[in-house]
């Protein structure tokens, strides 16, 4: 069964994760990581399927590492998504509300939508479109979501240990 791509779906998923301020800071102990977990309700109730088949860890305090273990028949190597969530304080200037996600003149605005809560919607949505189409993957894959590489992916150690 074919996935037929619907950029709407898509456009609403990004706008969604937008609003949610995960923004890092170089002392963990300064991060809101309810800002985070409440980002991983969300991914959990718009990706379900991907929640229900593929194996998820949490590294650290609020990293995440997908697995899909595949067939394994290839041999071919594995496939690795990579994105972060979190995002840099928001600044001065905005003329919309930069966690509101709106959508102006058929765009998206607000923190995190090119830098890289976009990868991170467009590695699940994918993930979601293979399940729906039953494609059997014959390699493993990846996922990670990182979360502080703003401010120098201190996290992705934990990511390189899990293989």
């Amino acid at each position: 069964m074919a996935h037929k791509f619907d950029p709407e779906v898509c456009a609403k998923h990004l706008s969604g994760v937008v609003q949610f301020p995960t923004v890092s800071d170089h002392d963990e102990a300064n991060m809101d990581f309810e800002t985070f977990f409440g980002m991983h309700r969300y991914l959990e109730e718009t990706y379900p399927l991907v929640h229900k088949h593929l194996k998820k860890e949490v590294i650290g305090t609020a990293g995440l590492l997908y697995h899909w273990q595949g067939t394994g028949e290839s041999g071919k190597l594995p496939l690795m998504f990579m994105a972060h969530q979190d995002v840099v304080p928001e600044g001065d200037g905005w003329t919309v509300d930069p966690y509101g996600g709106e959508v102006v003149n058929g765009r998206i605005y607000g923190r995190g939508t090119m830098d890289d809560k976009g990868p991170t919607v467009a590695a699940l949505y994918a993930l979601k479109a293979i399940k729906d189409s039953g494609v059997k993957l014959d390699r493993r894959i990846r996922v990670i979501f990182g979360l502080n590489e703003e401010t120098g992916s201190a996290d992705m150690k934990h990511y390189a240990a899990q293989g």
